[in-house]
């Protein structure tokens, strides 16, 4: 029997691959995870809490989110940027003199927010296919957390017994957030480099705001090039990032004003 890889596992294959653009994309996946039945204490936030203790929570965190059998080793990581406790359930205590309502300090929920950042690139020289590649990576990230919910209470309670110690597997709620790629907006916008000798356009994001504002940039190298430099439009192109080829197999028009 044959094997055919699944549409996510290709695109991933260039992400993960070595282009010879080598634009590097950045994916973060901003995360909310409600714990439920911690001993946390109410109102407590991430100031609350040690630096070892952040450093075990997104080890842990790592376990339900970085894939390592699809993200190569090192292109994961996460960062917890918010905790917060809150107190959602309240016991009936009694004592000899009176009736008495009182928190259940086993029942706090713990929130965690928390960004996945999955590091890879883009394999066109203008990252027109970084969108895919961000879609992939949240699709990956979403299906192992939903089959790693054991592994994740398991090492929520190694990094932290006290704490985690009452939480069962139906304690675990996750709100996926933003999927998004900062650099991406970046990649896709090119300019004219108007203040060089090179006949070319660029997309390292480092053109004067006028450009933006005045609508100098454009979408593609392409209509870049054919914008500013179509006396040159071979070098431009080239210069840019795309191949010779890909330059010199591109359909030109002309104005025909002898028929």
């Amino acid at each position: 029997t044959t094997t055919t890889a699944s549409p996510v596992s290709s695109v991933l294959d260039g992400y993960f691959g070595k282009s010879v653009y080598g634009l590097g994309l950045t994916t973060e996946y901003h995360i909310k995870m409600t714990v439920s039945g911690t001993t946390c204490k109410k109102d407590d936030t991430r100031d609350d809490f040690t630096g070892y203790q952040i450093d075990t929570f997104e080890t842990a965190l790592a376990v339900g989110f970085c894939d390592l059998k699809t993200f190569p080793e090192g292109s994961c990581s996460i960062q917890v940027e918010e905790l917060t406790c809150k107190n959602t359930r309240r016991a009936l205590k009694h004592n000899l003199h009176m009736r008495t309502l009182a928190a259940d300090t086993n029942n706090n929920d713990l929130v965690l927010q928390f960004t996945v950042a999955v590091t890879g690139q883009c394999v066109s020289f203008d990252c027109s296919d970084g969108e895919d590649s961000v879609k992939a990576v949240g699709e990956v990230i979403e299906k192992f957390a939903a089959d790693q919910l054991p592994a994740l209470l398991a090492a929520l309670k190694i990094a932290d017994s006290s704490l985690f110690a009452f939480v069962s597997e139906t304690g675990l709620s996750i709100y996926y957030g933003d999927l998004l790629a900062p650099l991406l907006e970046k990649y896709s916008v090119w300019y004219p480099k108007w203040e060089t000798n090179e006949n070319t356009c660029s997309n390292d994001g480092h053109y004067e705001p006028y450009m933006k504002k005045s609508n100098f940039v454009k979408g593609t190298l392409e209509e870049c090039c054919n914008t500013y430099y179509s006396w040159a439009f071979d070098e431009c192109m080239v210069l840019g990032g795309a191949d010779q080829s890909s330059a010199s197999n591109l359909d030109y028009f002309y104005v025909d004003y002898y028929s």
